[in-house]
């Protein structure tokens, strides 16, 4: 297989076309600035937790019946206390495109780090940042996915066990994730 000429489509990713091969696909080295790489040093020494929400252009007409309603945030707080219960000392770092929207509605500690910095052009070093944490929640994101699969550090790692609101469940989703549904 020439591991040079893979493209994958976001819906029809298949675990069996990657499950073993860890090492073909990497972030090249990146140079951060100061704020990001003093967030993945505190990262590496905490017990980080990432949570990724992501609403945006989840919630327009265009995807909405298909990726809504999913990552809820019935979600999030399962997903939050179950974390609880395996790490006696979360930190939680959260990263949206409604950081807002986190602050308001998500229970989690006050010392929590948002992260809503890497904007734009930018956004792939929030991939890169989630990569580093202990634990990651994701959103039905393939963003979020990523930033989850590229963690090298053995990660608890909790996902929405419905991906879309189809009759389709994606192959994607190693043994050792925990799936979760929002009832």
């Amino acid at each position: 297989m020439n591991w040079d000429a893979i493209v994958f489509n976001a819906f029809k990713s298949d675990l069996s076309f990657y499950e073993n091969r860890n090492d073909w696909i990497s972030f090249r080295p990146i140079n951060l600035n100061a704020k990001n790489q003093n967030l993945i040093n505190l990262m590496l020494s905490v017990q980080s937790i990432v949570i990724h929400v992501r609403r945006g252009d989840f919630l327009s007409s265009k995807y909405c019946d298909i990726l809504a309603n999913i990552a809820t945030l019935g979600y999030y707080q399962k997903a939050i206390e179950l974390i609880k219960g395996r790490f006696s000392a979360s930190h939680f770092f959260v990263f949206s495109d409604d950081i807002e929207w986190c602050k308001s509605h998500l229970s989690i500690p006050n010392d929590t780090v948002y992260v809503d910095w890497n904007t734009g052009k930018d956004s792939y070093i929030d991939l890169y940042l989630m990569t580093h944490a202990k634990a990651n929640i994701i959103a039905n994101s393939t963003f979020s996915y990523w930033g989850a699969y590229l963690n090298k550090n053995n990660p608890i790692v909790i996902y929405p066990k419905k991906w879309i609101n189809a009759n389709y469940y994606p192959n994607i989703f190693p043994v050792d994730w925990i799936g979760l549904t929002s009832e």
